[in-house]
């Protein structure tokens, strides 16, 4: 999870998201907190760390 992490503050720098890229993106990290249980915390940390640089406030 570490590495992905990285990758992720990385995107904050780099990448905008346009509104359907933010709905895609918030039914990806639907679907993986699903279908990832065991691993629930680490998907959702990154998940909403995707979607607060896309200015979504949501929790998922």
């Amino acid at each position: 999870m570490g590495n992905l992490t990285r990758e992720v503050q990385d995107l904050k720098i780099s990448v905008q998201f346009s509104q359907g890229e933010v709905d895609v993106l918030k039914e990806t990290c639907s679907k993986i907190t699903i279908n990832c249980k065991s691993t629930r915390d680490d998907i959702s940390t990154v998940c909403e760390s995707l979607l607060q640089m896309t200015g979504e406030k949501q929790t998922i």
